[in-house]
């Protein structure tokens, strides 16, 4: 019927017209009328099941398609077929193949920005708009340690705070409702990222930033700063205690940079080159501390004097130095040239004036030393000399009396000859003592070794000052084993030794008394002692003779010692190697063995 044409005409005009792909169903449901966009992916059996449904249910039935397009690219199509009151259906397709693959993209986007954080150190949790949490990092998980199984229950802020305080893990806060309340209040109130510091019990400390998410809720992240403040803290630490030393430090110093600029300086250094001791001296320039101390430096009148840019050249260096620096107002000063790693130059500079000059006075009187002990070395030969000669013609003269070469003498003249000829011995004897002493003294005494038979050292020793002891009514008890055997030694100074040791024991031992000689053997050691029955020394008083005794034996690399009890006398002990190279000793005070 015409009217029917019409109605049909219009409906293709609506379908045509229509931006998705439409078309029209029969009373068969076979395709009656199609637009140009739906005749691309129509074809006989398309929707027909949804159609075939929709008029069994009356109601519109929706299926989603995989088609392949006339150029072969796969479509992804939502076909909706809506029944008719007249018999047969409408049906309507969606493409939504842009729509499934921007949201494959969306959601590989999201796969590998979750598996970036996981990888992050960084703790990092998502809470959406209703406070619960939608996404967590491992790190997250491991630093306030959560199961993971608990946080796939997502949580809500709110009882994620409660777990952690129930751990111990929240900072200490008095009033937790409080707290609680104030945190939970930024998922409504937060317009700008906030950054916190979080000092937990444990003693760590965490770096938190809350920020807002794009899709509503707040995104928190916790960095753990604990080694970094512990690092912070220490380098400020041994900064302030690298100052401080430096500040107080005798010795100046100071660091010129690769460019070089003064880098740094401590108020000694500035002192003593008369810096301004502020913070603009330290971008001093090295040609400018050159030229300013340059005219302070003394000239050696020996050396050609180094100009400005070679003592630059010098000091800038990579060649480390140290050397005396004197300056024209009497300083002296020791410096040193240390290059450093990276490229800068240390200085130091240390004021010896008051060591210079000591060690001045001490080279002045080591010279003058010198040349008084070769004075006094020349006054001793000469006085020798001069007093040997009347003293042999003394000797000489009182032998003769004694012996009665120019007649019989009386009985008390004989004894004044015989005490002539004494005294002069024993004055030869002390002039060759000195004489001694002042060679070993110069070092220029030297032993002539030997083995020598030690009881019969002992016996020549006793027998020379037998007529003596015999006088003054003495007895010398002699205690030496027959087999003490022998030492290696110089047998003239030995005997010197004991012949002085025992004079010395006579003339302290009052008539009647005894002295005691006594030899024995100590491991490597041979040891003489001498014990007289004097009434011992006062701590002043110095046998005679006994530094000389204390030097020969100290050439034997033996040693002296001497023990004094008041009212029973007093004993040297002599103590050397039965061979010279069997000990070295040390030389003790000869003191030290008194016994009060």
């Amino acid at each position: 019927a015409p009217p029917a044409e019409g109605a049909r005409t219009s409906a293709r005009d609506i379908i045509e017209a229509m931006p998705l792909p439409t078309w029209l169903r029969g009373g068969k449901l076979g395709i009656q009328v199609a637009n140009l966009t739906a005749q691309a992916i129509t074809g006989p059996d398309i929707g027909m099941e949804q159609a075939q449904k929709a008029q069994e249910t009356g109601s519109p039935v929706t299926q989603r398609h995989l088609l392949t397009a006339e150029d072969g690219t796969p479509r992804i199509l939502d076909i909706t077929e809506t029944p008719l009151a007249g018999g047969g259906s409408l049906g309507v397709a969606q493409d939504l193949t842009h729509a499934e693959e921007t949201e494959r993209s969306f959601t590989r986007h999201i796969s590998a920005q979750n598996e970036v954080m996981d990888s992050l150190a960084t703790a990092i949790v998502i809470f959406d708009a209703d406070q619960k949490l939608t996404y967590n990092n491992t790190a997250y998980a491991k630093l306030w340690t959560l199961e993971a199984s608990w946080l796939a229950e997502q949580p809500t802020y709110g009882e994620v705070l409660d777990r952690l305080r129930e751990q111990r893990a929240l900072p200490e806060v008095t009033d937790f409702k409080a707290f609680k309340t104030e945190q939970l209040s930024w998922f409504t109130k937060l317009t700008d990222a906030q950054e916190a510091m979080l000092h937990l019990p444990g003693g760590g400390t965490l770096r938190a930033v809350m920020s807002q998410h794009p899709m509503g809720g707040l995104v928190f992240a916790y960095e753990d700063v604990t080694d970094h403040l512990n690092l912070e803290r220490n380098y400020n630490t041994l900064g302030a205690v690298q100052r401080e030393t430096l500040d107080n430090l005798y010795e100046g110093v100071c660091v010129f940079g690769a460019d070089g600029r003064m880098k740094l300086k401590n108020p000694a250094f500035a002192r003593i080159w008369k810096l301004p001791d502020d913070g603009g001296g330290n971008a001093l320039h090295m040609t400018g501390f050159v030229g300013h101390v340059l005219p302070m430096i003394l000239r050696d009148e020996g050396k050609k004097p180094l100009s400005k840019n070679e003592l630059v050249a010098k000091l800038m260096s990579r060649e480390p130095g140290r050397g005396r620096l004197d300056l024209s107002d009497g300083q002296v000063l020791e410096y040193a040239k240390v290059p450093l790693p990276d490229g800068a130059v240390l200085l130091s500079y240390l004021d010896v004036t008051d060591s210079a000059r000591v060690e001045n006075a001490l080279l002045e009187r080591t010279h003058a030393m010198a040349e008084a002990n070769v004075l006094k070395s020349e006054f001793m030969a000469s006085v020798s000399h001069e007093i040997r000669t009347p003293l042999n013609a003394i000797v000489g003269f009182a032998s003769m009396l004694s012996d009665n070469y120019f007649g019989d003498l009386s009985t008390r003249q004989q004894e004044y000859s015989h005490g002539i000829h004494e005294s002069a011995e024993e004055l030869v004897g002390i002039i060759d003592n000195m004489l001694d002493l002042a060679s070993v003294e110069a070092g220029l005494l030297t032993l002539e070794l030997d083995t020598v038979d030690v009881n019969t050292l002992l016996l020549n020793a006793m027998n020379s000052v037998r007529d003596r002891a015999r006088r003054k009514n003495i007895e010398i008890v002699f205690d030496s084993p027959a087999d003490i055997g022998w030492v290696v030694a110089d047998e003239k100074r030995l005997k010197q030794v004991l012949f002085n040791l025992l004079s010395n024991a006579v003339s302290h031992t009052p008539p009647k008394g005894s002295v005691l000689l006594t030899a024995r053997r100590e491991s490597i050691d041979m040891v003489f002692s001498v014990t007289d029955g004097g009434p011992g020394l006062d701590e002043t008083e110095v046998p005679p003779g006994l530094s000389l005794i204390a030097r020969f034996i100290e050439l034997h690399n033996g040693v002296v010692d001497l023990t004094n009890r008041p009212g029973h006398g007093t004993t040297v002990t002599c103590r050397l190697p039965t061979e010279t190279n069997g000990r070295k000793a040390n030389q003790p005070d000869l003191f030290s063995g008194f016994i009060e």
